[in-house]
């Protein structure tokens, strides 16, 4: 495990959780009526803070998911010489989804919720994971330094 790079993911990883809350606010935008637009366009400040807050929420999570889950795995995936991508996306979907597990204990929340909620930490472990992964373990990175 190279410290500088595992430094870098830790850092940057967590931020690609914007390209989920991207997405889900372009595809709401585009499946307004062209008459709802007009009513959208004057709540701008309201959806700038509704989105800001969207954004702190996936983008903190996903830090404090990466800190205290992904670098302990990550840390024994080296020690076992384990670099495959597949290995990395496979268990940062099973730290998402059982951190949403967690969250969910014991909460009354509607079903459909619940299944929301599970689908966008998956969709975002996923992408948190293969960033993470591409930084600190991808084999590029191994001509400029031979540890990984």
């Amino acid at each position: 495990m190279n410290i500088e790079r595992t430094f870098k993911a830790v850092l940057i990883s967590p931020w690609a959780s914007l390209v989920f809350v991207m997405y889900i606010f372009g595809e709401h935008l585009l499946t307004q009526s062209t008459e709802s637009l007009s009513s959208i366009a004057s709540q701008i400040p309201g959806t700038l803070f509704v989105l800001s807050m969207f954004v702190f929420g996936f983008v903190g999570t996903s830090y404090l998911v990466v800190v205290f889950a992904g670098v302990p795995v990550h840390w024994v995936l080296s020690k076992l010489g384990i670099r495959h991508w597949s290995i990395y996306l496979f268990l940062g979907l099973c730290i998402g989804l059982l951190w949403q597990f967690v969250l969910l204990l014991g909460s009354n929340m509607p079903s459909q919720l619940q299944e929301v909620g599970y689908l966008a930490y998956a969709i975002n472990s996923v992408v948190v994971s293969l960033v993470f992964w591409y930084i600190a373990v991808n084999s590029h990175n191994k001509k400029k330094q031979a540890d990984a």
